[in-house]
């Protein structure tokens, strides 16, 4: 048995040797010493004990039962221990961790036990003998790495790579504002038959991982592309599987898995001589579109002049250099014959004047929108930035992100409507995504149930059967990975869609009313460079400084409720 130099305090410390537990014992020795937890440890850390363990609760009660006692007592406070670890491997048998606890009076952790449990594991790559050394001197807990496995290294999906700039693109784009911009879409960008459109490019080979069983892991390979079965206008080049051509001259059109050439009609005007137009293909139309005549086209629609009480049908974009504009007649100016535009991309016009405009992304017009209906799926903008052009005035605007103006409404108090809101099929996809999210889920917990197995028992753990396992789980990681994207993206539309705006950039006059959701907000009075938004429940409307007012809304705004 141990023991201590007896105190003044009349206590003194011993390990009971069969046990090993340190305990403290008082003799009655006269008047008492001063005695707090704090002092007993300092006596403890003078001592050959101060490497123990030590209880602190036992401390305390050791200070109580000093304080109180008339007789001699022992009491246990703290013992000695020996060195533990424990080895953790990895479920994806990449890795192995130490954890280790240092002495406490006791014996120390042998590496050659370390060495001989991660032997039995079936441990033997990438084991890493001098973070053992260096956990087994520290006097501290340790968690370290002591084997690692050579990752593989995946591969890289082939590419199907545009030979052709600027070749079109139908599909609405948001950027990390949630703004789309197709407003500068330019000229009909055309190839020629033969010319090179798109190359295929193969995937790159992943190299080969090594667990720490020594184990081959395999690396997710790259996915090989393919050009679609049929693409309209397109062919493959006869000596070259990999390369796209043109099979005839045309708009070239990025498609899923390639690129497809619409046929290019191209004429001066169209009225009664021209007949109504319907083309598989891009129409470039260089002057004017007479009242009455009707455009449809799968692809895109250009025209040169004026589109006046006539009718567009487009699959793609629509740009009207000139302008649309219906007939109206009587003192009120009542419009009999509309303009009607309805397209799968964007619509870009200087103005727009009694028409409906139904498109599929978004609406920009240069001047002024006027007695119009004008419905976008992301955003109406009237007006560039930096100009006093750009007055929406009269009829209805509605967008799901945002509709944009210089001004709105007229000092008339013309009635002029402006509706931004939620996308409720944005709502009904991510509903259906998350039910599929869950699933594939609790089928990568099953795999990982298996594999968990193999680690509690490595020596069942066939080589085949756990590479199978892994490959699952990559499987089910990689679905789950592009679900996890869709997911991202379509609560970030959600996002945008919920944080909706309808901007006055220089003024908004009475007459006008603001819809976002279900509440509604009826100018009052002329407001200068205004912002409005949904917040809560209530629609706020945001003063914007004017030297901000032609851009878009500042981050930092006054908010005033209604």
């Amino acid at each position: 048995m141990q023991s201590a130099t007896v105190q003044e305090s009349g206590l003194d410390y011993f390990v009971e040797g069969s046990s090993r537990k340190l305990k403290a014992r008082y003799s009655p020795k006269g008047t008492k010493a001063s005695l707090d937890v704090e002092g007993v440890k300092r006596q403890l850390a003078a001592s050959k004990f101060s490497a123990l363990h030590i209880n602190d609760g036992a401390l305390a009660d050791l200070v109580r039962k000093y304080q109180a006692a008339n007789a001699a007592f022992e009491l246990e406070i703290g013992e000695e221990r020996d060195g533990e670890f424990r080895i953790d491997m990895a479920p994806d048998l990449m890795s192995v961790r130490l954890l280790l606890s240092p002495p406490r009076g006791g014996a120390a952790v042998d590496k050659a036990a370390v060495l001989a449990q991660l032997a039995q594991l079936g441990v033997v790559h990438g084991v890493q003998e001098a973070q053992i050394d260096a956990a087994l001197r520290s006097t501290q807990e340790e968690d370290v790495v002591i084997a690692k496995g050579v990752a593989p290294v995946d591969g890289q999906d082939g590419v199907l790579k545009s030979l052709v700039s600027q070749a079109s693109e139908r599909k609405p784009t948001l950027t990390e504002e949630g703004i789309a911009n197709f407003r500068e879409l330019g000229g009909i960008i055309t190839v020629k038959e033969g010319e090179e459109l798109m190359r295929r490019l193969a995937p790159v080979q992943g190299k080969a991982g090594t667990n720490v069983l020594g184990q081959s892991v395999a690396p997710k390979e790259g996915k090989v592309v393919a050009f679609a079965a049929h693409l309209d206008g397109a062919v493959l080049d006869g000596n070259d599987p990999d390369l796209l051509r043109a099979a005839i001259p045309g708009q070239p059109v990025v498609v899923p898995d390639g690129m497809r050439v619409d046929p290019v009609m191209t004429i001066d005007s169209v009225d009664m001589s021209s007949g109504n137009i319907h083309f598989d293909g891009t129409v470039v139309i260089r002057h004017d579109v007479q009242a009455g005549m009707t455009i449809e086209a799968t692809g895109d629609i250009q025209i040169g002049g004026t589109l006046e009480a006539a009718t567009l049908i487009a699959g793609g974009n629509v740009r009207i250099a000139g302008g649309a504009i219906g007939s109206s007649t009587g003192s009120k100016a009542t419009a009999v014959a509309i303009s009607s535009v309805r397209c799968g991309g964007s619509l870009h016009a200087r103005f727009v004047q009694n028409a409906h405009v139904l498109a599929e992304d978004s609406i920009y017009v240069d001047e002024v929108a006027m007695q119009s209906e004008l419905r976008a799926t992301n955003q109406i903008i009237i007006g560039k930035d930096n100009t006093v052009k750009g007055n929406l005035i009269g009829g209805k605007a509605c967008a799901s992100l945002l509709v944009k103006a210089q001004t709105l409404g007229a000092p008339s108090y013309v009635k002029t409507v402006v509706e931004v809101g939620v996308n409720s099929h944005l709502h009904a996809e991510l509903a259906e995504l998350l039910k599929t999210l869950e699933s594939k889920e609790q089928a990568r917990g099953n795999v990982d149930k298996l594999l968990a197995m193999f680690k509690a028992n490595p020596r069942k753990a066939n080589p085949e059967v756990v590479s199978k396992a892994l490959n699952a789980r990559a499987k089910a990681q990689e679905e789950i990975d592009q679900l996890l994207a869709t997911r991202d993206e379509l609560t970030r539309q959600i996002s945008l869609a919920e944080s909706s705006q309808a901007i006055a950039n220089r003024m908004l006059y009475v007459g006008t009313r603001i819809l976002i959701g279900h509440r509604a907000y009826d100018a009052r009075e002329d407001l200068e460079a205004v912002a409005f938004s949904l917040c809560g429940n209530e629609i706020v409307k945001d003063l914007l400084s004017r030297k901000t007012a032609p851009t878009e809304a500042p981050a930092a705004w006054v908010r005033s409720k209604q």
